[in-house]
């Protein structure tokens, strides 16, 4: 789960909330093989709306006119990706993760 808010005026992210006010702006989910998805989902007649390939992942972005009316992001990891869990960009409550969890180990 990742709460976001903006921090800077303009950006995508407030120009969101202020047409559609706060809530739920995407679902993301992990696929082992994003180019079978993309391909079922085209033979499904499900619009993608967006693609790209990043460093690590490749994601995509299914459009919200669906069913749901939600906006879903699809992942799928490359082989050179590893997950690293980054604490001083963690916050849970304002504070960061150590300060919410003081018996939290951390991993370096």
């Amino acid at each position: 789960l990742e709460l976001i808010t903006p921090l800077a005026a303009g950006s995508f992210l407030e120009e969101f909330l202020d047409a559609n006010g706060p809530g739920l702006h995407h679902v993301t989910c992990e696929v082992a093989d994003i180019d079978a998805v993309a391909a079922a989902l085209t033979d499904a007649s499900v619009a993608v709306v967006d693609r790209a390939e990043h460093e690590v992942y490749t994601e995509l972005f299914v459009s919200p006119r669906n069913p749901t009316g939600t906006l879903f992001q699809l992942m799928e990891y490359h082989d050179s990706y590893e997950e690293r869990y980054d604490a001083d960009r963690s916050f849970v409550g304002g504070r960061r993760v150590e300060a919410a969890w003081p018996a939290f180990e951390r991993s370096e």
